[in-house]
């Protein structure tokens, strides 16, 4: 029912904008709010039989979404549902990359890999911003993650934010940076000859 409205809202918003005040009035007076432990009370008396349903649900409450997805990430042990949480997570997340990096810990790097993969998907300038906060992580697949993510921006910033870290003591850490930025000339090369 709650998709069904949000798609008359959009129909509305674009063709009759008194009836989308009505409906935007409704959301306003419905909203959903799920905390972590409500999430887990459902989930412990069994009360979810339609797992994909409840993710959809829990998706419309938007950022307020993100920690409650987190938290059942944890909790979840069989692949298949970890990976529909990770597509809600992007679904949510790619409006809201803040409240999606405030989940990350160097202590869970399985749902912080995750997150590094959707700001660099993202497309938005401060996604790389929020990269930078996961370069003093300790864990070395997230420093990875994060250092190919950048990388993948390919503008001054980025390079910009590599050479600054070829000082770094890690010299993994250091031989990746050159790899991304040897890749990086070579393109800028390439493209002059072009």
């Amino acid at each position: 029912i709650y998709q069904e409205v949000l798609e008359l809202k959009e129909y509305l918003s674009e063709n009759d904008a008194s009836k989308e005040k009505l409906v935007r009035k409704f959301f306003e007076s419905s909203e959903i709010e799920i905390t972590p432990p409500q999430a887990e009370e459902i989930f412990d008396k069994e009360h979810i039989k339609e797992f994909d349903a409840f993710l959809k649900y829990i998706s419309f409450m938007g950022a307020k979404s993100i920690p409650v997805l987190s938290y059942l990430y944890d909790r979840m042990e069989k692949p298949e549902q970890k990976d529909k949480i990770i597509a809600t997570l992007k679904q949510v997340g790619k409006d809201n990359l803040s409240e999606l990096v405030k989940i990350a810990r160097d202590e869970r790097p399985e749902i912080t890999l995750e997150i590094i993969m959707i700001l660099a998907d993202s497309k938005e300038k401060r996604a790389m911003n929020h990269l930078v906060s996961f370069l003093s992580f300790r864990n070395k697949k997230v420093l990875q993650a994060a250092i190919n993510a950048i990388g993948r921006f390919k503008n001054p910033s980025a390079n910009k934010i590599l050479f600054s870290l070829l000082s770094n003591e890690d010299p993994e850490k250091v031989e990746r940076i050159r790899e991304i930025l040897e890749n990086v000339r070579f393109r800028e090369i390439k493209m002059k000859s072009l």
